[in-house]
């Protein structure tokens, strides 16, 4: 005799499956994933197909079973004994623990379209900063890449019942690796007082160190050219070298010591030119405060050897701020003082305020 179908309430039939990723599935044991699935339990093969083509589409925690499957859903609910979850395709599941292998993170995005489409631009990014972190070299020409190089300067002056003006400017050119490093600098000074000259000064220095292998200490040559139309002098050329030690030596601070000899020839306008030998001892003091300031400090004492007494001492500050609106934009505060025994008017200082911008 036939039975009556059921009517009203649709029936359903109950089951638990072990899922495999050839899209199949069998009766489970006790404790494995138990779900509700209307119709009949060949539907279930679609779902496991929907399972091998979005294996991870839900953002939240990947769930690896004991049998080697692998679930990526999210917890809604977890207990002493169970879990229950929520999958995009399956719906809620409740999981016992002895089943569970692991409980790892997942990812972030929810579904591969969306993923390969927020990675485009991320890569397009990437790649657009790692052209930028490539230097091309002075001009775009190729020469000095690799090198910091800088241009400064500024300009002041007043109108009225008397005429100033004033100008500096300096260029920095400098590298440094594991072995060794190099600094160039030039500046020039000019100044004026009601159309009369006051000052005009030029200054060129070079400075090679070379690193010792596995050690603090290094070894240093300088030299440099100075013109001054206001000094005893008119040229001098100054040569020397000798070694140095760094006490601390990071990516924020460096700290270091130098000593060593100095050669120092003034050519005059109406006296004898000299030679002189002199002594060096220096202290040298670079502080990173962030990615955008650092501070440099230095002091060298040149004492005489050749006449005993007379001694030099050049002192250094500067205070570099880069600016956010223009890239290589920055400011430099800074002071250069040197006091010299044997010159009439024995401090030369000078104080500054100038506009960086990187070549």
């Amino acid at each position: 005799m036939r039975k009556k179908p059921v009517h009203g309430k649709r029936a359903q039939h109950k089951t638990c499956h072990r899922y495999f990723a050839s899209g199949t599935s069998a009766p489970c044991k006790a404790g494995d994933i138990e779900t509700s699935l209307p119709g009949r339990r060949s539907r279930f093969t679609s779902i496991s197909a929907l399972l091998a083509v979005f294996p991870l589409t839900a953002s939240g925690e990947i769930i690896e079973l004991t049998n080697g499957d692998i679930l990526n859903a999210t917890i809604a609910r977890s207990t002493e004994h169970f879990i229950i979850i929520e999958h995009p395709v399956l719906g809620r599941l409740t999981i016992d623990n002895s089943r569970i292998a692991e409980i790892r993170p997942g990812p972030e995005e929810t579904a591969p379209a969306q993923q390969a489409a927020s990675n485009l631009p991320a890569t397009v990014e990437t790649t657009e900063d790692q052209q930028e972190t490539v230097d091309p070299g002075l001009f775009g020409s190729g020469f000095l890449a690799g090198w910091e190089r800088n241009l400064s300067a500024g300009l002041s002056g007043t109108s009225g019942s008397s005429n100033n003006a004033s100008f500096r400017g300096d260029i920095k050119i400098n590298y440094k690796d594991k072995e060794k490093r190099w600094n160039i600098n030039m500046f020039y000074y000019f100044a004026s007082e009601d159309n009369s000259t006051t000052d005009n000064r030029f200054t060129t220095n070079l400075l090679r160190e070379w690193s010792i292998e596995d050690s603090d200490w290094f070894y240093f040559t300088n030299g440099g050219y100075d013109w001054d139309q206001f000094k005893d002098w008119d040229h001098r050329i100054r040569l020397g070298g000798g070694s140095g030690y760094r006490f601390i030596n990071t990516d924020s601070v460096d700290l270091s010591s130098k000593q060593g000899m100095n050669v120092n020839y003034s050519l005059f306008r109406e006296q004898k030119n000299t030679l002189k030998l002199e002594a060096l001892l220096g202290i040298f003091w670079h502080w990173k405060i962030s990615s955008k300031q650092g501070i440099d400090l230095s002091s060298v004492l040149y004492p005489a050897l050749t006449n005993l007494g007379e001694y030099r001492n050049v002192t250094k500050f500067e205070w570099l701020h880069s600016l956010d609106y223009y890239h290589g934009l920055a400011i430099k505060l800074g002071f250069r003082n040197e006091y010299d025994s044997t010159e009439s008017d024995k401090n030369d200082l000078r104080y500054y305020l100038n506009i960086v911008w990187g070549l």
